[in-house]
């Protein structure tokens, strides 16, 4: 079975890859832009860094071998994970707290991720936050079984149903990212956020480059 799975996995990159180039181009500039972003957190970010650095490509790959549930599942963690980072660490300021210890006590209490987090996001604009909260929720719908799952889940389409979902959480994942990366390493990525289309987060950088 798993042998069976394995197969038909890579039988379906390979037709994303030979039928849709320019869709497989698209999604992977994102995804690698956004792990450049997402490589450049500081040390204290690493238990986040590591996990959307693994769970990114996750995600992109599952699109294109057609697992639509499990490639939502993983998108949806690294939009939490950075969600969840970007809280604490404004919790972190205010409380003279340690981020590590942060995540424990958060976890502890089985609430690592609450929405309350999504909704008070610090140090974003009201129409950003509005779109991260949708974004966050049309990825949450895939990972339910709702109808609209249930009938992807079955019919494995090709990664074209989600490509601009998909894109949009690459985008707010750099763009959080973006708020706590060193910004002289982060000036050597303007063109590549802007060349793979992720726009916020471009636009983001941009401004802080000129706020200099």
């Amino acid at each position: 079975m798993l042998e069976e799975l394995a197969q038909s996995m890579r039988a379906r990159l390979e037709q994303v890859l030979r039928e849709e180039p320019g869709l497989a181009g698209r999604l992977e500039a994102a995804a690698a832009a956004a792990c450049r972003a997402v490589s450049l957190l500081p040390g204290e970010m690493e238990p986040w860094r590591s996990a959307v650095l693994s769970l990114v490509p996750t995600g992109v790959y599952l699109l294109c071998a057609g697992l639509i549930p499990q490639a939502g599942f993983s998108l949806r963690l690294a939009v939490e994970a950075m969600v969840q980072l970007h809280y604490f660490v404004w919790q972190a300021s205010r409380r003279g707290a340690e981020l590590g210890d942060l995540l424990s006590q958060w976890s502890r209490r089985g609430r690592a991720f609450t929405l309350k987090m999504l909704r008070s996001v610090p140090g974003i604009p009201g129409v950003y936050r509005r779109q991260l909260a949708r974004t966050y929720l049309e990825l949450a719908h895939l990972t339910h079984p709702s109808a609209e799952a249930l009938k992807l889940a079955a019919s494995s389409p090709g990664p074209g149903v989600l490509g601009d979902l998909v894109v949009r959480a690459l985008d707010f994942i750099a763009y959080l990212a973006l708020h706590h990366a060193p910004l002289r390493e982060a000036s050597q990525l303007l063109d590549a956020l802007a060349e793979a289309g992720l726009e916020r987060s471009q636009r983001y950088l941009a401004k802080r480059l000129g706020a200099r």
